[in-house]
Formats: structure tokens, C-alpha cells, sequence
């Protein structure tokens, strides 16, 4: 994690509602940068940055808008209540757009924004693994590297919720040792994921002048 601060049925919920559809269509109308506003949006942007910077293409504000309205359905679903069905089809959706987002990058541009997708879509990615953990009713991540504890650590350390098992515990290979409880962190990585995403469209939108 670069310093951002801020589970067994399949269709388990994180809480009692599920986003309306009217809720995740104004979170997309947000984020839409309409494609025939392209060529003004680029050339007031190209005229406010250096004469080096290549201007913006048509495809690559395709690209963000894609990966702005399927992130946006992700981040509604974590906020108001999703089953883990619904999330891993929705953050297929956004990671498929964040990879051909990725792919039509263009040079000359920070590399901060695309740093914010990527932190986006682990962290999101992370959550459907640990929500899966808890699911098949597997043991949590313990230390050193039981089911990803390591993986998980790297990315967000300062912000999961670290417990340690007592002595005397069941599993003697686990006693006195770390693990990230299961549900709480489910929680805690899809919020990350999400702050992730709503840095990376502000830098989106900034970067196409919007």
C-alpha cells in the first residue's frame, strides 16, 4: 500500500441493502466524459500544459469513461451491500476495462493516476479473496504466509485489522502468531479499493480536462 488511509453462504452480504439501479446509474452519470466533447476537452487541455505533452485521443476518453462507469458499480455495491457473486462479476468488468484503460495510456503523462487503477482493482481483487476465504470456511491469513497473509500485508498493513491467537490455541503452528480476521478486512480492503478509485478519477478527469 503506497500510504492512503483510510465472509459461509455464496451470497453473503456485507450489509442489509443492495444498491437500486438508480443509485449506480447517477454514480456512472457522474463520472461520463461525453465522447463528442472529446476534441474541445482535448485541445483545452493541450493548451494548458506544456507544448510537449501529446494531446489526448478520442479512444483513450473511451477508455476512461469505460473504466469510470465500471468502477463506479463496484464502488456502489461495496457501499451499500453486494453478494460475492455480483462483486466478482462487477470487478471482472472493471478490471477489463482498467487493463485496456492501461493499454492506450499516453506518454508524457505522471504515472500517479495509472498507480491509483491498479491500487483500485488489488485492493478490490483482494477483498473477493479474502471474502472467499471466508466462504470456504478456510483458516484466516496467518503469519509468515498462510493463505496470502503476506500478500495482503504488503498492500494495506497499516489499515487491516491484525489479531494474534493465544497460547494454547487449536492449531499449535498458529499460537502466538498474527492473522487477519476474515470478515473485518473483507470490509476494510473493498473501502481501500474504493478510495483508490475515487483518487483515480479525480486524476482522470483532471487529466482530460474535465
Amino acid at each position: 500500500m503506497r500510504g492512503l488511509s483510510i465472509v459461509g453462504l455464496v451470497v453473503l452480504a456485507l450489509v442489509a441493502c443492495t444498491p437500486s439501479q438508480g443509485s449506480i446509474e447517477t454514480a456512472i452519470a457522474q463520472t461520463q466524459i461525453p465522447i463528442g466533447q472529446t476534441q474541445a476537452a482535448a485541445t483545452q487541455t493541450e493548451a494548458a500544459r506544456p507544448t510537449a505533452t501529446p494531446a489526448l485521443s478520442a479512444e483513450f476518453v473511451r477508455r476512461v469513461n469505460d473504466f469510470l462507469e465500471a468502477g463506479s458499480v463496484v464502488a456502489v455495491q461495496t457501499d451499500q451491500g453486494v453478494t460475492i457473486l455480483e462483486l466478482r462479476v462487477s470487478v471482472a468488468d472493471a478490471g477489463g476495462a482498467a487493463d485496456l484503460l492501461r493499454a492506450t495510456w499516453p506518454t508524457g503523462y505522471p504515472n500517479d493516476v495509472q498507480d491509483d487503477v491498479a491500487d483500485a482493482m488489488q485492493g478490490w481483487e483482494l477483498a473477493l479473496d479474502m471474502w472467499s476465504l471466508k466462504i470456504g470456511e478456510a483458516d484466516p491469513p496467518v503469519e509468515p504466509n498462510v493463505n496470502g497473509y503476506l500478500g495482503f500485508m504488503t498492500y494495506a498493513a497499516d489499515e487491516l485489522v491484525i489479531e494474534t491467537y493465544p497460547s494454547g490455541c487449536i492449531v499449535d503452528e498458529y499460537c502466538g502468531k498474527q492473522y487477519l480476521p476474515l470478515e473485518e478486512n473483507t470490509r476494510v480492503l473493498m473501502r481501500l479499493g474504493s478510495a483508490y478509485f475515487d483518487a483515480a478519477r479525480v486524476g482522470l478527469l483532471a487529466m482530460i480536462g474535465e
